[in-house]
């Protein structure tokens, strides 16, 4: 069975961080328009599918959502 194309596999092939192939896959507007359709077609060629069992990744979402409370002294 073949290895699975990954994540770093394209960002090598791009010669991006594997950051920016995520948010170029996810159309975010942080990456320009034309690096962002390389990328998308890189990984096209690659054959490039996320893995649907790997962990969310624990970006800016994940620190927005932690509370806000604050301890007081005692």
């Amino acid at each position: 069975m073949p290895l699975e194309t990954t994540l770093e596999d394209v960002a090598k092939r791009a010669g991006v961080h594997r950051s920016t192939v995520s948010l170029a896959l996810r159309n975010s507007p942080r990456i320009r328009p034309e690096v962002r359709a390389r990328i998308q077609q890189i990984a096209h060629e690659m054959h490039y599918r996320v893995n649907p069992s790997s962990p969310p990744s624990c970006g800016r979402g994940a620190r927005a959502t932690r509370s806000s409370t604050s301890a007081s002294p005692t």
